[in-house]
């Protein structure tokens, strides 16, 4: 599950880990939240690494609220969505998410998660065309996977992608399913996982105090 991400790294150091060949300007961001614009990397036209914006939540033809986490198995099960996995893959630019721990008693605490030293990562997602309103834009969702080292916190953790399979997973020729499999595992990297200010609960809340620990 990721209903809650952040990202205030430099553009300078996005484009130097995303092989970027433009820095981008992006405000720094503490508390996105679902349906907001999201940046992106995806494949261009000209077969070359892309930062972009899309709106976070693929629009349901059910209506109903918009699909901001699929589960990977779904993706790999369902035929529609087995053809956004196969030709539609993409990064969800990030530096950090947070999650939700039930405590005894119902009460839920929130964890922030990031690699060490806060350094970008990303998220493996699919993208769609769809409409928002009058108007049909770009949508994504985050694929989630076993817990993995987050177990303790949540049943369920968003696929971490290694540097180093970027880009096998952008890669649109690339739709041998065991492969794509294998990609959407549980991160067994080091990382940094420890509880933040509730604060983080309410969207409209987003200033850097909300990256700081809070007291156990």
């Amino acid at each position: 599950m990721c209903g809650r991400y952040s990202l205030s790294t430099p553009g300078l150091e996005l484009a130097e880990h995303f092989e970027l060949d433009a820095a981008p300007v992006l405000a720094p961001r503490y508390n996105i939240a679902p349906t907001q614009e999201v940046p992106v990397v995806a494949m261009n036209g000209d077969r070359q690494r892309a930062l972009g914006m899309m709106r976070w939540g693929i629009a349901r033809r059910s209506g109903g609220r918009p699909l901001i986490n699929l589960r990977s198995e779904s993706a790999r099960e369902m035929p529609s969505y087995q053809r956004l996995l196969e030709r539609r893959r993409c990064l969800v630019v990030t530096d950090g998410f947070y999650e939700w721990k039930r405590l005894p008693g119902g009460e839920k605490r929130p964890y922030r998660v990031r690699m060490p030293g806060g350094r970008p990562f990303a998220l493996a997602g699919i993208w769609t065309r769809g409409r928002h309103g009058d108007r049909r834009e770009l949508q994504c969702t985050v694929l989630t996977t076993k817990p993995g080292q987050l177990s303790e916190i949540h049943d369920r953790s968003p696929v971490i992608l290694y540097p180093s399979s970027y880009d096998q997973w952008l890669d649109p020729t690339e739709k041998d399913r065991e492969v794509l499999r294998s990609l959407l595992q549980a991160y067994i990297g080091d990382l940094e996982v420890y509880p933040v200010s509730d604060r983080v609960n309410g969207f409209q809340n987003d200033d850097p105090s909300l990256l700081d620990p809070a007291p156990t």
